[in-house]
Formats: C-alpha cells, sequence, structure tokens
C-alpha cells in the first residue's frame, strides 16, 4: 500500500502569510516608510530608534522564515518558533500594558498562539531528514 505525502497545507498557508506581509512591508518601505516603520518596530517591542532598519529585517525575516518553513527545514521550524513565541510574548505584553490598539495586541497574541500550537503539533515533519522523509511517501 502506498503511502501519500502530507504536503502539510498549513505550513503553506503560513509561509505564503509571511511572503504576503514581506511584500507589504517592502510596499510601505516606498510609500510610507516612516510611519509603518513606527507601527512595526512598537509591535516589535523594540526601541523607537531601531525603526528604519527593523522593517526590512522583519520584510527578510519574513521571507527566510516562509522558505524555512515551505522547505521543511529544521532551521526554518525553530526560527520560525522562536520568532512567534517572542512576538507573541511581546504582543501579551503590549495587551496588558497600553490602552490603545489592544484589539491589534490581541490578534497578533492568537495568530502567534495558533502557529506555535499547530508547528508544535507538527514537529515530527521537521525531525525527519528530507530523504526520510521522501522514503516515507514512497
Amino acid at each position: 500500500m502506498k503511502k501519500y505525502s502530507n504536503p502539510h497545507i498549513g505550513l503553506i498557508l503560513i509561509s505564503l502569510f509571511y511572503i504576503f506581509g514581506a511584500c507589504i512591508l517592502i510596499f510601505s518601505m516606498f510609500t510610507n516608510y516612516v510611519d509603518v516603520a513606527e507601527q512595526i518596530t512598537q509591535r516589535h517591542g523594540l526601541p523607537l530608534s531601531l525603526k528604519l532598519i527593523v522593517l526590512p529585517a522583519i520584510a527578510i525575516l519574513a521571507i527566510v522564515m516562509a522558505y524555512g518553513l515551505y522547505s521543511h527545514s529544521r532551521w526554518g521550524y525553530y526560527l520560525t518558533l522562536i520568532y512567534e513565541i517572542y512576538f507573541g510574548i511581546v504582543s501579551f505584553i503590549l495587551f496588558l500594558s497600553t490602552t490603545d490598539n489592544k484589539l491589534l495586541s490581541f490578534g497578533n497574541l492568537i495568530g502567534s498562539l495558533i502557529i506555535v500550537i499547530y508547528l508544535i503539533i507538527i514537529r515530527r515533519t521537521f525531525t525527519h531528514s528530507k530523504n526520510e522523509r521522501q522514503a516515507l511517501s514512497a
């Protein structure tokens, strides 16, 4: 009986989400750089003095994470897991401490939790080498 490989549609969706977000950030670098950079810097809990480098850095990080998840690499798994845990903690702190944009912070927290839980559930996908995954799907 032949086993069919499971492409993990969730990984594809998360990767596409990161690519879409990176495209929006790159586009905003040419339209409304300062305002968007301030928002992204604040949402990541970083000092505003870093706003000029945070926007391109987050865009690059999103592309790297998308590639890592799409290629089922261990480094992509751990990088995304670490980023989402960090972003979830910062969103939780912002939710508790700020009076403005509570809904945005709460949404970011929920999104991070969903991604972390999903990654933990499918972690075995990332424990096998590429050759082992191909052998399992044959």
